[in-house]
């Protein structure tokens, strides 16, 4: 988690100041839920992760950052296809930018990872929480999901 993360208590943040938000961690604890949508149109940089994962604190998830980013947008009410793209963003190029990664994006010479995912676009894989067909680490393939098949009944 870079640079530190919102904390509703005596913590003022401003646009110089990066957020991280775990939703599965801050989502379970009785405390307000930051509308990360509205820091960032202040111009706050802000990220979506978690760090908890099936522990005792917090029993829930699968590690999929896509449902994290859901979740989030689900809790705050952010729907809209603006919306729901910056909130893409707080797991892409927002998350690349608060860790200061310059080779991040498509482009010769940065590192080839990535994941394929089962839907027409990122709105669309963030409202669905697409599952994900193929990932690559470095152009090596890591994983492998044949698309769901339907069957005749």
């Amino acid at each position: 988690q870079a640079h530190g993360r919102y904390r509703s208590r005596g913590h003022r943040t401003d646009r110089h100041r990066p957020i991280s938000r775990r939703p599965h961690t801050d989502h379970n604890v009785p405390r307000n839920v930051v509308d990360l949508n509205f820091l960032t149109e202040r111009g706050v940089t802000c990220s979506v992760g978690s760090n908890n994962i099936l522990n005792p604190f917090t029993p829930f998830g699968d590690g999929q950052l896509l449902r994290q980013i859901n979740m989030h947008a689900i809790v705050t009410q952010r729907g809209n296809d603006d919306e729901v793209k910056t909130l893409w963003d707080m797991g892409t190029s927002s998350a690349a930018k608060l860790m200061r990664k310059k080779d991040y994006g498509v482009a010769v010479g940065n590192p080839a990872d990535l994941v394929v995912l089962d839907a027409p676009d990122s709105i669309m894989a963030l409202r669905t929480v697409a599952p994900v067909l193929a990932a690559y680490k470095r152009g090596k393939r890591t994983v492998t999901r044949e698309p769901v098949k339907l069957h005749k009944p």
